[in-house]
């Protein structure tokens, strides 16, 4: 409660209905009652970090891609990468997120890109032809899966696998027969210091 010190028309102390009275100085002063601080577990602000979580998980078994492709960025690579994809690659609402892999991006970097890319089932292996425009023919060409039932990574860097023979091979474990494979491809440069973006290839049958 506050006390008013000279009267009605005086300065007071304490709170009053929802302003605060005080002095500083010997000068009395007023101000309104700070506003409470809105629920931090709200609805929206949980959906916000259950979000951040997934894509952080999604993004996890990339770091080390993540780390040189995304090098150049004002920001860590693993900040930026996780701010790219949560505006654009998560899908669905808390607590059903989904990764739009055809949106996802795990790799950004300075090398020219494909074109366009196709990825087509085999036994334990999937096969990734691409087109690209420019860039160096010795290019690695690595490929990558993600396994859309387990969420398990597979990477394949293939010195063999270069830019010029427009075509890559994912291979993929026994235990991954018959599964439905997010499929990527993305270049590396022969020295390991650049990378160009991924590219989705699309889904294929392990």
């Amino acid at each position: 409660m506050g006390t008013i010190k000279k009267g009605i028309l005086g300065g007071f102390s304490g709170k009053v209905g929802t302003v605060v009275g005080g002095s500083w100085k010997g000068i009395a002063y007023m101000r309104g009652q700070a506003q409470s601080i809105k629920n931090p577990r709200s609805e929206r602000q949980v959906a916000q970090r259950e979000k951040l979580k997934f894509i952080v998980k999604a993004l996890k078994p990339f770091e080390n891609i993540i780390n040189l492709g995304f090098k150049y960025a004002n920001i860590s690579p693993m900040n930026a990468a996780v701010s790219y994809n949560i505006r654009n690659a998560v899908a669905g609402t808390n607590p059903s997120f989904m990764l739009d892999y055809q949106k996802f991006v795990f790799s950004s970097g300075r090398l020219p890109s494909v074109v366009a890319a196709e990825a087509s089932g085999g036994s334990s292996a999937i096969t990734i032809d691409f087109e690209y425009v420019t860039g160096a023919d010795t290019d690695i060409a690595v490929a990558v899966g993600i396994n859309k039932t387990t969420n398990e990574v597979v990477v394949c860097e293939d010195a063999e696998n270069i830019r010029g023979n427009a075509s890559t091979t994912l291979t993929t474990p026994a235990s991954w027969s018959g599964a439905q494979v997010a499929c990527y491809v993305f270049f590396k440069s022969a020295d390991g210091r650049d990378v160009s973006d991924s590219f989705y290839a699309g889904t294929a049958t392990a």
